[in-house]
């Protein structure tokens, strides 16, 4: 569900008459000079308004009945700054018949607000239509793979039509590898389309961004489009780097208002070695990971996350030159692992040699998959014997909600934390009890909200083991 709105002088005339807010931050030029904003800005509860109208008018409509909400600001937001509202339903009680709901303003490919909230249905049935449009999610999802007809990005269409996505295919032209792709996607009956553009250059770019722009199935972006080895650096910079920021560019506003979406970028583990003759490539690809690793920071959670994938020598002539003897991952397994990715996120990094993925950040790579949330499971006489330490309750959490590492969690908490909302509470509770061996009550997922409440808690509970 999309709405728009920007917000004007007069409506916070109405909105103050009605309210009896007179803050000047809201209405003084020349006060608004003298605080950080340096203009009027709109006040949080005005922009809170179309929340109203979306439950009243699209979630579920007419018979809603406005539970609560928690709401944080994420920046200010200037009168005439036009706003996208995103709603999208998180969770339902049949029972009851309450839906969780959580609503995104965006501003460019800004997030200004972030809440979520709860409204009940007070009928079983009712004939309304919604206001506004709305769209579900799982039933239109399109990919885009750049150097799609290449082994590797020919292997990952190939696996990710077989998983039900439609196709969007980037490659330089016609040619018999995008002949015998097109033939594989038309027996699995996939919903394919090929855009030609090499990427090396500008009108490329420009024919990339044209094609993805305005597009709102999109939901994954795989790049793997690359020169060779030893191109020019600027070919190498153009295509590894500067494409994929424009392709992502792109395609991030409908991503966000869909509060979903997956950008990946296939590297190389060249470029977490030193191989004379390689630094150009290697350079390339490390800045496109590092591109995706700060998307991945900056909006994994508003639901759209970044991935670094990066295999070592691979079966295709792209390497055939010089990986001589040395062992190489199939083009398929290599798409497996990116097919998997999109499909149940993990980690945002994983390195990929010898059959053994390695998931993690980026620099930093665990020896086994990390799990989104560890099964709440009885604790052993052994876990009990030696539980773990308070220590490792910040990493714990940020793990559960997906959080970079260097978020900091002190002060924050439900409806205060970015992504942290009363489902993500339960989430992070469960997390804790099996990761740490103790429990909490009822009460308590609802009482410790807060992180530093949280924390002193567990460090309670674990002291009395």
């Amino acid at each position: 569900m999309l709405l728009e709105r920007s917000f004007t002088t007069g409506d916070f005339e109405a909105f103050s008459r009605l309210s009896g807010d007179a803050n000047p931050l809201h209405r003084d030029k020349k006060h608004a000079l003298t605080t950080q904003f340096g203009v009027p800005i709109v006040p949080l509860h005005l922009l809170l308004a179309p929340m109203s109208m979306i439950a009243g008018m699209s979630f579920p409509g007419e018979p809603s009945l406005y539970l609560g909400h928690e709401v944080r600001a994420a920046k200010p937001v200037r009168y005439g700054e036009s706003l996208r509202y995103s709603g999208r339903i998180e969770a339902v009680n049949a029972a009851l018949r309450v839906l969780t709901i959580r609503v995104l303003a965006i501003s460019g490919l800004s997030v200004v607000l972030d809440a979520v909230m709860r409204v009940q249905a007070t009928a079983e049935t009712w004939d309304c239509e919604s206001a506004l449009p709305i769209t579900h999610t799982s039933a239109h999802r399109r990919a885009i793979v750049t150097g799609a007809s290449g082994a590797i990005g020919s292997a990952i269409a190939l696996a990710l039509a077989s998983r039900g996505w439609a196709l969007l295919l980037i490659d330089r032209g016609d040619d018999p590898r995008r002949r015998a792709l097109s033939a594989c996607l038309e027996q699995l009956n996939a919903d394919a389309e090929f855009v030609s553009a090499d990427l090396a250059t500008e009108s490329g770019c420009l024919a990339l961004k044209q094609a993805a722009e305005g597009r709102h199935d999109v939901e994954a972006v795989v790049h793997a489009a690359s020169p060779g080895l030893r191109a020019p650096l600027g070919q190498l910079v153009a295509v590894n780097y500067s494409a994929f920021k424009e392709l992502a560019l792109a395609v991030l506003p409908s991503m966000l208002a869909r509060q979903q979406g997956r950008i990946v970028m296939i590297s190389s583990t060249a470029a977490l070695r030193a191989i004379p003759g390689w630094e150009d490539y290697a350079a390339a690809k490390s800045m496109g990971a590092t591109f995706a690793c700060g998307l991945n920071s900056q909006f994994s959670s508003y639901g759209v996350r970044g991935f670094v994938v990066m295999p070592g020598y691979v079966a295709t002539s792209f390497s055939e030159a010089v990986r001589g003897d040395a062992h190489a991952l199939l083009p398929q397994e290599v798409a497996t692992v990116v097919a998997d990715m999109i499909g149940e996120p993990t980690s945002p990094a994983v390195v990929l040699e010898n059959g053994l993925p390695r998931y993690g950040d980026l620099g930093f790579y665990s020896a086994h998959r990390a799990a989104v949330l560890p099964a709440p499971a009885a604790p052993s006489s052994k876990q009990l014997a030696a539980p773990r330490s308070s220590n490792s309750v910040p990493d714990l959490v940020r793990r559960i909600l997906h959080l970079p590492q260097s978020t900091d969690l002190r002060g924050g908490g439900v409806g205060m934390t970015p992504g942290w909302d009363s489902l993500r509470q339960i989430e992070v509770i469960l997390g804790l009890e099996a990761e740490l061996n103790i429990k909490f009550s009822s009460a308590e997922v609802i009482e410790l909200g807060a992180f530093d409440a949280l924390l002193t808690a567990c460090e309670r509970k674990i002291s009395n083991l």
